[in-house]
């Protein structure tokens, strides 16, 4: 009788064992994607979904022309099977431990796409030299330098292109699982096309209206939709505006009827307090960055409706 009883004891424990080794084999078996930033990362959960493993680089609410890489960063970068980076000017910060990668393969970079389309950062052309603050400089037979935009990924036609650079990156690292990805990136694309349809149509409403930035961070987002090109009340994200700059604004805003600020996570209350203060105007912090938002498959979908609601209600005239 002991020895039945024992028998099956023994049985049990066999058993909760081979399922809770069968339960861990698929996530042996899913590669491990490494994102810069939580836009690039909810691309990947749009197209990986639940056949990836998924981390992020840089935290939200840090930026990644300053982030500073802690041993944490370098495990994960080690670990992982395939690194996805906007490019290396964008997260500047992260060179010297990219560039100890052995296998320098596995980081893509997805302004590399040349179907890519990019914008001027604000300011133009510029002598300058440095790399900064999310632009990169070309030079051109004139001499002149003209930056460029890398804030990319607030263009949904531009993340579409990402999200094929995406699928095809995961399909030539597991090919067994191709169908899949590319079934998810074309959901991906309708549900983006769709979503950003509905948001044309919704703001055509405010896209003669005025408006300021403090930076200039989502201007691809703007011209996609057709909204007006703002007064910029900084050029650069980083670089702090004097009292005259901003006095100089306010006198802007009233001669222009201007009844709309946005700003976002990195300006200061105060700074925004100063140049609307005793004006009837409202502001609204953009993040592109998508900090606020939960992040799984639907986060970039969500970002974009977030968008529509924020500068709708900053744009409309009561």
């Amino acid at each position: 009788m002991r020895r039945i009883v024992l028998y099956f004891v023994v049985l049990g424990i066999l058993s909760v064992f081979i399922s809770r080794v069968a339960s861990a084999e698929p996530y042996k078996t899913k590669i491990k994607v490494l994102s810069s930033i939580k836009p690039v990362q909810s691309i990947v959960l749009a197209i990986g979904g639940e056949h990836v493993v998924s981390d992020q680089l840089i935290p939200d609410y840090a930026s990644p022309h300053t982030y500073a890489f802690k041993p944490s960063d370098i495990r994960k970068i080690k670990k992982a099977d395939i690194i996805f980076r906007i490019d290396e000017h964008f997260e500047a910060m992260l060179n010297p431990i990219f560039e100890n990668i052995t296998d320098q393969s596995k980081i893509v970079s997805l302004a590399d796409n040349p179907q890519i389309h990019f914008l001027p950062a604000a300011g133009g052309h510029s002598h300058a030299d440095k790399n900064e603050h999310g632009v990169v400089e070309e030079k051109h037979e004139s001499d002149h330098q003209e930056k460029r935009d890398m804030h990319i990924f607030t263009s949904p036609a531009n993340v579409l292109l990402m999200a094929k650079v995406i699928a095809e990156s995961l399909s030539q690292l597991e090919p067994n699982k191709k169908a899949l990805y590319e079934k998810n990136l074309q959901a991906f694309i309708n549900a983006v096309n769709q979503k950003s349809e509905e948001i044309k149509q919704d703001l055509k409403s405010v896209n003669k209206t005025p408006y300021f930035v403090f930076h200039n961070s989502w201007q691809y987002f703007g011209e996609f939709f057709g909204l007006q090109k703002p007064e910029v009340l900084n050029l650069h994200e980083g670089i702090t505006a004097g009292v005259k700059k901003i006095m100089e604004s306010r006198q802007e805003i009233i001669k222009n009827d201007v009844h709309c600020v946005f700003s976002d996570p990195s300006v200061s209350n105060a700074k925004v307090n100063t140049l609307t203060k005793d004006l009837n105007i409202k502001t609204i912090k953009i993040d592109i960055l998508q900090s606020r938002l939960t992040l799984d498959s639907a986060t970039y979908l969500n970002w974009l409706e977030s968008m529509r609601t924020d500068i709708k209600a900053c744009l409309r005239r009561e």
